[in-house]
């Protein structure tokens, strides 16, 4: 891995902690679920929501919508 790669590396992993950090002093008034009141949960919540639409994708729909090298309509 290059060093730049490493580098922005290291600049997302560090936004994600700190705006998991900021999670703490963000008010949660208009919850209207009891887990949206955890720590973290929308985070983990879209983390989990993308790694389900790739899975969806790569063994959902790619079937559909791929075609065999061979043909050449």
């Amino acid at each position: 891995m290059s060093q730049s790669t490493k580098n922005i590396l290291r600049v997302f992993f560090s936004l994600c902690v700190l705006i998991l950090g900021v999670d703490v002093f963000v008010p949660r008034t208009h919850s209207h679920f009891v887990w949206e009141n955890w720590y973290g949960f929308y985070g983990a919540y879209g983390f989990f929501s993308c790694v389900v639409l790739v899975y969806i994708a790569k063994y959902g729909l790619r079937p559909i919508v791929m075609r065999d090298e061979e043909t050449d309509e």
